[in-house]
């Protein structure tokens, strides 16, 4: 499978703590991403598409880092949200793919991507990962019925 990284935003809410895109703060000496890269990698993806901005802050930060998978990247030119993003990869997907932000790695990338990839394989489809939260006006709210 692949995944596809979203991380073309401006990350103006995170102004002052990172002049570059959210994603490449560093925690223990690594850029957030790295984490997410390195957790795709351990659940078995082989191949990473990530969406940044016209910058490439993002491909010159990850040049840096041994991550051992294979990463392609693209260049979203204006920020016109995720489903534009998205659509830079057209080219690129070449099967059942992930979509995920930079920095959501720890609860997806180790109960989730196992989940779905289980649920896909008996179902197809579109399958949508969500989480309980206290404050989702923050992200966004998942109406479920139940069959979900």
């Amino acid at each position: 499978m692949q995944a596809v990284i979203l991380a073309a935003g401006e990350s103006s809410r995170f102004w002052p703590l990172n002049t570059k895109h959210k994603s490449l703060i560093k925690i223990m000496g690594k850029p957030l991403i790295w984490y997410t890269i390195d957790g795709l990698k351990k659940a078995g993806i082989k191949e990473v598409i990530i969406v940044q901005g016209p910058e490439k802050d993002i491909e010159s930060e990850l040049s840096n880092c041994q991550l051992d998978i294979d990463i392609k990247y693209v260049v979203q030119s204006e920020s016109k949200g995720m489903g534009d993003g998205l659509l830079f990869t057209e080219d690129l997907i070449k099967k059942e793919f992930f979509v995920l932000n930079p920095y959501h790695f720890e609860d997806v990338l180790k109960y989730g991507i196992e989940k779905m990839t289980e649920k896909f394989e008996a179902k197809g489809g579109v399958i949508l990962l969500g989480k309980n939260t206290d404050n989702p006006w923050n992200y966004g709210v998942l109406k479920l019925n139940e069959d979900t």
